[in-house]
């Protein structure tokens, strides 16, 4: 990501209860996990390189459906607390996913969905909302999505954010490959993260 000259690079790797994501984050290592079918509980401790602070966190999730889960995880850092909530809902037609992150001095909620019309062509769409500091706006993208061989696709993207300031246009364009299947359906707080700001700016939501 490069912004007016300042770049960064996100990258997460994970697997087996530990995650490393090569930005601000040096590990998020997993205590504790108990699944009990429809509901997950977990805790995790980790480091946070930048302020080189311990940080805790607690999470959870519940399959409210065969199609359906929401979840939550709660951090601890440096005294402040950190709230981050997901809902899924997935068909072969149509998914829609939720975000929630809120902290002090930052909320910000997203809608995010896609519609499969068959042909491996889909519309791709997505609403949120943000609270800045006291600097709000509402982002919106739309787009298409094309599924070129089972588990790949190409999608293109156009949105805009609109403050009181400022209205910002943006165009994305994305390439995502996914293969194996996925062992919980729960998603992880870089997921959920990279949802919600992906969703706001189509930063990192290929």
């Amino acid at each position: 990501m490069d912004v007016d000259g300042a770049d960064a690079l996100d990258l997460t790797v994970s697997g087996g209860g530990i995650e490393y994501t090569a930005n601000a984050w040096t590990f998020l290592g997993e205590l504790a996990h108990c699944d009990m079918g429809a509901y997950t509980l977990g805790a995790a401790i980790g480091h946070f390189s930048e302020l080189n602070n311990t940080v805790y966190t607690l999470c959870g999730s519940w399959d409210v459906s065969p199609v359906g889960t929401v979840g939550m995880d709660i951090i601890r850092i440096e005294g402040e607390t950190f709230f981050a909530a997901f809902a899924d809902y997935n068909l072969d037609t149509y998914q829609v996913q939720a975000d929630l992150l809120s902290t002090d001095g930052l909320d910000l909620a997203a809608v995010a969905g896609g519609y499969s019309f068959g042909n491996g062509f889909s519309a791709i769409g997505s609403l949120s909302y943000f609270d800045l500091a006291g600097l709000d706006g509402t982002s919106v993208t739309i787009g298409g999505q094309y599924e070129f061989t089972e588990g790949a696709n190409v999608e293109l993207s156009v949105g805009r954010i609109s403050t009181d300031f400022v209205d910002i246009d943006h165009v994305s364009f994305g390439l995502n490959y996914e293969l194996g299947g996925r062992t919980s359906g729960r998603r992880t707080l870089g997921n959920v993260i990279s949802g919600a700001t992906g969703s706001f700016a189509n930063l990192t939501n290929f």
